[in-house]
This record gives C-alpha cells, sequence and structure tokens, in this order.
C-alpha cells in the first residue's frame, strides 16, 4: 500500500527531539521497514535534526520549513488573515497541500492518516478532488460533541483510531456509525525504561537525601494538570524528609508578565525540585530514583503515556483516574477525588509514606499492563488497521 501520513505541524519526526504522537509515529515507521508500505510522511523543520530519508527504504519524509525568516514571516501574515478570515486554515497544512499538487497525485495514495489535527480535514478535503480514504488517528479529547463542526468533520473521515476506550467513547457521542471507530492503544518503548541506575549517586546530584520520600510530577505544567493543587498539598504535608520533583514545560498563560510556571515555583517550598523539560531519554532516571508517581490530573486524560512510563519503570502512582488513566491502572494505583483535590492530596500522600511496606500491592498488576499496551501489540494493530485485518 501506498499511505500518506500528516503530522500536526508542531514538533519534526526527529530522532530526539521528543512529542509523544512524533515518538509513536516513529515506532511505526521503524517496524514498517520490515514490511511493504510505501509511506510519505509530512512534517516540520523546527532547526533541529530531522530523521535521515537515507535511514528509511520505506518512508519518505517532507518537510515544511517553519525555522527561514520567510515562513515566518508567511505564518505571521497567515494568523493576521485567520482574524479576518475565522475559516482561514494554517500555514502548515497549506504548504503541505499546495506541495502535494505541485509534485504529487492524491489518486497515487491508497491511504491518508490525520495525526490529530482535526481541523486540517475539511481543508484538504475541499482542495482536492477523488480523495482516497481518511483516517484519523486521535491522541487527545479533540473531537466529540463539543467540537466545532463535529458531525460534519467526523462524516469525512473514513475510520477514527482512538488511543482509549475513553476517546472512542467521545466519538461515538456524535456518529451512529460504531464500525468507523476503532482503538488504536498507545505504547512506549519500555526498552528505554528498564535500565538500573545508582539512586543514591542520582539523588545526590539533585540534593537528595537516601532517607527522603521522593514523589515526581512528570507532564506539561498547565492548571488543569492539577499542579496548584499538588504543590498546595506538598506544602501542607507533615513528612519531615519529603521532595517532590516536577518535571516539564509549559507556556504563557496568564498575564503578559506573568506565567503559571512562575507562579507554582513562588507558591512551592523548598522541597519542590523543578527540573523543566527532560530528554526523553534520561527521564527513565528520575522515575527510577523516586518512591512514587503523582498523577493528578483535572482534566480527562485522553490516555496518559507517563503512567505506561511509571509502570515500566515498576513506580507506584496516585492519581485522579481522570479520562484514560483509569483504564490504563484499573485497580493498580491510588485514587483521589478530583472533587476535593487538594485534601485527598495531602491524605494520601500521608498515607503513602506511613505504608511503604504496603505499595507493593499497587505494582503486582504491572505485567498484565505491560503486556495489554506492548509495543509489539501496537505495532501490529496499526499494521493491520492499515490494512483492514481484525
Amino acid at each position: 500500500m501506498r499511505v500518506l501520513v500528516i503530522s500536526p505541524g508542531t514538533l519534526p519526526i526527529t530522532v530526539d527531539h521528543g512529542g509523544a504522537i512524533q515518538n509513536l509515529l516513529k515506532i511505526y515507521l521503524d517496524y514498517n521497514e520490515d514490511k511493504d508500505d510505501k509511506v510519505v510522511v509530512y512534517s516540520v523543520k523546527l532547526n533541529s535534526k530531522m530523521t535521515d530519508n537515507n535511514t528509511y527504504k520505506n518512508t519518505e519524509f517532507r518537510c515544511v520549513d517553519k525555522s527561514s525568516c520567510i515562513s515566518k514571516i508567511k505564518i505571521i501574515c497567515n494568523k493576521l488573515l485567520k482574524k479576518i478570515k475565522p475559516n482561514n486554515s494554517n500555514y502548515y497544512i497549506k504548504t503541505v497541500v499546495k506541495d502535494l499538487k505541485k509534485n504529487d497525485d492524491i489518486s497515487n495514495y491508497d491511504l491518508i492518516i490525520f495525526e490529530n489535527g482535526i481541523e486540517y480535514i475539511p481543508y484538504f478535503k475541499s482542495e482536492f478532488a477523488n480523495i482516497p480514504k481518511i483516517a484519523l488517528h486521535l491522541h487527545n479529547d479533540y473531537l466529540n460533541i463539543n467540537t466545532k463542526n463535529a458531525h460534519n468533520i467526523v462524516n469525512m473521515i473514513d475510520e477514527v483510531w482512538c488511543v482509549s476506550e475513553f476517546l472512542k467513547s467521545r466519538v461515538l457521542d456524535i456518529t451512529t456509525d460504531k464500525d468507523k471507530v476503532k482503538c488504536l492503544y498507545n505504547s512506549i518503548l519500555d526498552s528505554r525504561f528498564s535500565k538500573d541506575i545508582d539512586v543514591i549517586d542520582e539523588r545526590n546530584k539533585l540534593g537528595i537525601e537516601a532517607d527522603d520520600f521522593v514523589y515526581i510530577y512528570v507532564g506539561r505544567l498547565f492548571p488543569e494538570k492539577g499542579l496548584t493543587e499538588l504543590i498546595t498539598a506538598f506544602n501542607r504535608l507533615r513528612i519531615r524528609k519529603a521532595k517532590l520533583i516536577i518535571i516539564g514545560s509549559g507556556k504563557k498563560i496568564l498575564k503578559k508578565k506573568d506565567n503559571y510556571i512562575s507562579s507554582i515555583k513562588k507558591m512551592a517550598n523548598d522541597n519542590v525540585i523543578f527540573l523543566g523539560q527532560v530528554n526523553n531519554k534520561s527521564i527513565y532516571k528520575y522515575y527510577k530514583l523516586s518512591d512514587i508517581q503523582v498523577i493528578p490530573s483535572i482534566c480527562n486524560e485522553a490516555f496518559g503515556l507517563i503512567a505506561l512510563e511509571g509502570i515500566c519503570c515498576g513506580l507506584p502512582c496516585i492519581t485522579t483516574g481522570s479520562g484514560g488513566l483509569k483504564e490504563i491502572y484499573s485497580e493498580n494505583a491510588v485514587y483521589v477525588n478530583k472533587n476535593n483535590l487538594i485534601k485527598e492530596l495531602e491524605e494520601k500522600m500521608e498515607w503513602v509514606y506511613d505504608n511503604q511496606n504496603s505499595l507493593n500491592k499497587y505494582t503486582q498488576g504491572y505485567g498484565s499492563i505491560k503486556s495489554k499496551y506492548s509495543l509489539n501489540k501496537y505495532t501490529e494493530q496499526f499494521y493491520n488497521l492499515i490494512h483492514k485485518v481484525d
């Protein structure tokens, strides 16, 4: 088969740049090297080392440059135009369409896969006649009853591949065609998280003592992730020997001269360690040196790759279980009620400290979880969905 993949256009498909969607796509493309499908992938160039076309025999990467001065000017102009014409599409997808019209024939493809990017689909379909089948690989809760033009968009798509049953249920709220909505569960390269570390040495590097009890949060630094509540609860703990590691980055979302990250840093006490964004190749060290993971999401998580990362490191978890998280953990987590989050977090964080010897009961089911979301199952199911193999 000949497959066209439209990546979201936010991060490049790179060797080490990161991004959950980008990593998952790269995992499949690596798997496809032993298959016969010919894949064309549109991505972006952001002054990063792009995946080398020479290393793939079955995949061709086509890059939309968003780093040059000319491109940046065009992006700004396009945003200004969008204020006048709200339905105007963004620079990335317009460039993809222009390149396809110039250098390719859309009828040569058997399938087009959009990685998220639901807003690209109406524009894409309006620009081509005789378009092949479209599959939407949905990674976030972007297509639901509250999505603008949701019914029109879902009718433009031949199949929707959701990363969790939670997302699948959200899409099924807007379509009666149950056969077009399927699950393609996420996975991670778990070999990255099976490495051993010298816990004492790694803790020393962060100023953490051997007998400190370490909580860890990994993810975006946004309010809907429950970070304000987590830090407030941690500040209230009566535990003298405790540390909280926070890994991740965010963006300005409050006043121009302020941002959410600076606000939570101000409220945190001296036992909270902010590490910012950590390279994917190194993040396992911080899971391994910690005692428990905390995922206090207020929003409904579409899936939760960070949950799989912690599970692969054998780390028990305190979580709200929102969205797809309960689907992953089942009974293998310490749950908190997000409607009373600060008090619940405070109580459960102290409870796990007082009951450290009992926490292994929450990790006993991790083997079956890792099997359910294994890399082999993910790549085989991806391939089977492309080829319509049940």
